[in-house]
C-alpha cells in the first residue's frame, strides 16, 4: 500500500478554507442598481446643457474677435475679405491646426529710440508688427534690438493667437452636434439684430 502524507490534508484544508472565504466575499457583494430611466434622461439633458453652454461661449468670443477686426459684408471688398477668413477657418479645421503661409503674413517695422540708463545715450530698437492677412490678427514685438529677432518673436505670438482663435471654432463645432456651415455661421455672428430677425423669418418660410 502506498503511504499517505498527512501534510497533504493540511494543504487541502487550506485550499477549502480559502475557497469558502472567496465564496462568502462574492455572496456578500451586491450589484449596484443601474440608472433609472428618469436618471438617464436627466443625465442626457445635463450633457446637452453643458454642450450648448460651451458652444454659446465659443460663439460669443469668436464674434468679439470678428467685430474687433471690423469684419463685415457691406461692400464687395469686405465680402472678399470675409470669404478669405472663412476659407482660412475651414482649411485650419480640416487639418487640425492653424493654416499659415509665410506669404500671408505682413511684417512692418518701426524704429524707436530708447534711453539707455544714466548716460542718457540713445539706443534704437526695431519694433515689428506681424499681421495675418486672411484673419487680420496681428502681434507686435519690440523687446529685442534686432529686426529679425523681433520679427520671429512677433510671428510666434501671432501663431499662438491664431491657434487660440481656431480652438474656439473647434469647440463650437464639437459642441454643435451637427455639421456646421462656417460661412453661414460667420455671417450670422456679424449680422445686426434686425438682419437676424429677417434671416430667421426667411428660414421659417422655406
Amino acid at each position: 500500500m502506498s503511504e499517505v502524507d498527512p501534510d497533504m490534508f493540511d494543504d487541502f484544508e487550506d485550499l477549502t478554507t480559502k475557497a469558502k472565504r472567496r465564496e462568502r466575499v462574492r455572496s456578500g457583494k451586491r450589484k449596484k442598481p443601474g440608472p433609472t430611466a428618469s436618471g438617464r434622461v436627466q443625465h442626457a439633458a445635463e450633457i446637452r446643457a453643458a454642450r450648448d453652454q460651451r458652444r454659446k461661449e465659443a460663439l460669443e468670443k469668436i464674434q468679439s474677435r470678428l467685430l474687433e477686426r471690423h469684419f463685415s459684408s457691406e461692400t464687395p471688398e469686405e465680402e472678399n475679405r470675409l470669404r478669405r477668413y472663412v476659407r482660412w477657418v475651414e482649411e485650419s479645421l480640416a487639418q487640425g491646426f492653424p493654416f499659415v503661409k509665410e506669404e500671408d503674413i505682413e511684417f512692418k517695422g518701426t524704429i524707436a529710440s530708447v534711453k539707455a540708463g544714466g548716460q542718457h545715450r540713445q539706443k534704437k530698437r526695431t519694433a515689428v508688427r506681424a499681421t495675418h492677412l486672411p484673419t487680420s490678427f496681428s502681434a507686435k514685438n519690440e523687446e529685442e534690438r534686432s529686426f529679425e529677432q523681433n520679427k520671429n518673436l512677433a510671428r510666434d505670438t501671432l501663431y499662438r493667437n491664431l491657434d487660440g482663435h481656431l480652438k474656439l471654432w473647434q469647440t463650437m463645432v464639437r459642441s454643435s452636434g451637427a455639421p456646421v456651415d462656417i460661412g453661414k455661421t460667420t455671417l450670422e455672428l456679424l449680422a445686426t439684430d434686425e438682419e437676424k430677425s429677417f434671416h430667421k423669418g426667411a428660414y421659417a418660410r422655406r
